[in-house]
């Protein structure tokens, strides 16, 4: 039995999803011996693991890796995630391809659900916290008496920034001991989004917002 991994390490979400996914396994010395790892983007690696795969094998493919699904032997799992509560049926009949989907929360789960998808193909798998990247607890408290807002995400539109600026002034332009934090990747461009972002917040006239 093999443990098929399809999807692509960068440093978009998919990405690090896909990577921190495959380490995790990788821990486990039993997991570690049965994994491999398939990068979509090379077609030449897909047509070899179609002529390895067997009746006994688990294939998980992650998002952007879905198309050659009913090509494969063994039991296909699907990771689906997504952000809308509107599901195109494409996107339905690609899911049901899969012997299984797992999904990060049960409200995806009723989301599926709702378009359509047979409740008893999908599995809740909620997302971990890699302690090798995240421990706070080896950080010194801050004592403050502010209460601090955070938002995490890459800069662009429809993580809705303009819409999160104005709420903020809005409704808390006025009182110094509520900030807004914002931690921001640029993936594309970095040097001009990193620009714009900072511009749109020195428009806002606050200083409360980091």
């Amino acid at each position: 039995m093999k443990i098929n991994l399809f999807g692509q390490r960068n440093i978009l979400g998919g990405g690090i999803h896909f990577a921190s996914f495959a380490d995790a396994l990788r821990r486990d010395t039993f997991f570690n011996q049965i994994i491999q790892e398939w990068d979509i983007t090379n077609q030449a690696t897909l047509i070899e693991v179609l002529s390895q795969t067997n009746e006994g094998d688990i294939n998980i493919w992650f998002p952007g890796s879905q198309a050659s699904i009913p090509l494969l032997k063994g039991k296909n799992i699907l990771w689906a995630i997504f952000e809308s509560d509107l599901l195109p049926p494409q996107y339905i009949a690609t899911l049901l391809k899969a012997d299984l989907v797992w999904t990060p929360s049960n409200w995806a789960k009723k989301v599926l659900v709702a378009n359509g998808f047979p409740e008893e193909k999908i599995d809740v798998v909620p997302e971990g916290v890699d302690q090798y990247i995240f421990h706070p607890f080896k950080r010194k408290l801050r004592h403050s008496n502010c209460y601090r807002f955070l938002a995490v995400g890459k800069y662009e539109q429809r993580k809705g920034y303009d819409q999160l600026l104005q709420a903020f002034k809005k409704e808390f332009s006025t009182n110094p001991e509520v900030q807004l934090l914002i931690k921001a990747d640029y993936f594309i461009d970095d040097e001009r989004a990193s620009n714009t972002l900072k511009n749109e917040i020195e428009k806002t006239g606050l200083e409360n917002i980091q």
